[in-house]
């Protein structure tokens, strides 16, 4: 394959704007215009959903006003993840004019070198954030993006043409792996809509299903707090914590190991079927099922262990119930109100809950072992998706595309 060699230019030598926004004071919708923030970029793309509404100062309605094409960078915060991210403004035409904050930074490329789609991707692609590193500083506690580097970095540039045509390119690859994404975003609203069309309102028992205490219908107990110090050794086992139990799902990016003497493993041993849910915490509720993704795995005492009777519920049921009466606040009163909120396993066995039959809640545990199915299928289409994305990115800046 034939490499090109591409020349470079400083990033402030193919800018016809380089500046920060403007603030004004507080107004509304009606007094006032719509103001970009750094919680507006999510995903390196430019939210319109809810911006600052702000009467913007007399001198800065004209040269602050922003175009199609601008690219907005933060340049100052108090979280360092925000430094620098950046995406591209786009009119909506919805009538507005739209500014941004003063701790933007606003790019606009000259029109006769760059095309700013091309900028936008150079920012986003893998080699521009490794600029980015080089160019972050600390002042007064606050995360800064140093702009003399900033703008002194040298960015890829191609004649005007091919920018155009490689943008294209990532542009049309860019929206199918956005579109796939979305995809599964959306695909994992199903269950929740699902378990509301098969058992109604649960909040209020719509259906009207018999209710039954939590400790006729499931067996739970805490775990079991172990000592940080006792990570290592010959009988070190994995160990479930809140960190691990996400809304849904269970996230093994962290797992501690930890020792377990022979006296407890079958008390506060895991196994595939057992519900979790947070017992304290600001992930207080949240609930998962366990499928026996690791072996010989114990938990946390702040988690409730949660085994459903096998003749009256199922687990999918369990959890999805929990999670329905914790939106829906009907667990809200259950939960101590200390310095850290917790659902003691008083409060929770205590809990009085609708129980549907039997076969609607095997119906609907099917459904869900057939939604995860399709889950990791979507999963695998966009994971799949983003790696030709990134692989484009990569040629596309060494000369190859």
């Amino acid at each position: 394959m034939m490499v090109t060699q591409i020349p470079k230019e400083q990033l402030r030598d193919v800018l016809s704007l380089a500046d920060s926004g403007t603030w004004g004071e507080d107004a509304n919708e009606t007094t006032g215009s719509p103001v970009l923030r750094s919680t507006n970029i999510q995903d390196s793309t430019m939210i319109l959903d809810e911006p600052a509404w702000r009467l913007i100062p007399r001198n800065d309605v004209e040269r602050r006003l922003l175009k199609t094409g601008d690219i907005l960078v933060t340049k100052s915060s108090g979280s360092a993840a925000h430094i620098g991210k950046c995406a591209p403004f786009v009119d909506p035409g919805n009538g507005h004019s739209y500014y941004f904050s003063n701790f933007m930074l606003r790019l606009r490329t000259d029109s006769r070198k760059a095309d700013w789609r091309w900028l936008y991707y150079w920012l986003t692609s893998d080699e521009g954030k490794s600029e980015l590193q080089r160019c972050n500083s600390t002042t007064s506690g606050l995360r800064n993006l140093n702009l003399n580097l900033y703008l002194s970095q040298k960015i890829p540039l191609p004649p005007l043409h091919e920018q155009k045509r490689i943008a294209a390119i990532l542009d049309h690859v860019d929206a199918i792996r956005r579109k796939r994404r979305q995809t599964v975003k959306i695909s994992a609203d199903l269950v929740p809509s699902l378990f509301y069309d098969l058992f109604g309102d649960l909040n209020c028992n719509s259906r009207g299903w018999p209710v039954m205490e939590f400790s006729q219908v499931c067996d739970s107990r805490l775990g079991k707090m172990l000592d940080a110090k006792q990570q290592t050794g010959m009988h070190s086992r994995p160990y479930m914590r809140n960190i691990n139990v996400q809304w849904g799902k269970i996230d093994l990016s962290s797992v501690w190991q930890m020792d377990f003497d022979d006296q407890h493993r079958e008390e506060f041993r895991l196994e595939p079927g057992d519900v979790l849910i947070c017992e304290g915490g600001a992930g207080v509720g949240q609930t998962a099922i366990w499928r026996g993704e690791l072996s010989e795995c114990y938990f946390q005492k702040s988690l409730h262990r949660v085994r459903p009777r096998p003749d009256i519920a199922v687990p999918e049921y369990i959890s999805n119930l929990i999670w329905a009466l914790m939106k829906g606040g009907s667990i809200l009163q259950h939960i101590s109100q200390a310095t850290i909120p917790h659902l003691t396993g008083i409060k929770l066995k205590s809990l009085r809950i609708p129980v549907p039959p039997l076969p609607l809640q095997h119906r609907f545990a099917k459904a869900v072992t057939q939604h995860s199915q399709l889950q990791e299928r979507l999963r695998a289409i966009s994971d799949e998706s983003n790696r030709l994305f990134d692989s484009l990115i990569q040629r596309a800046f060494c000369g190859e595309l």
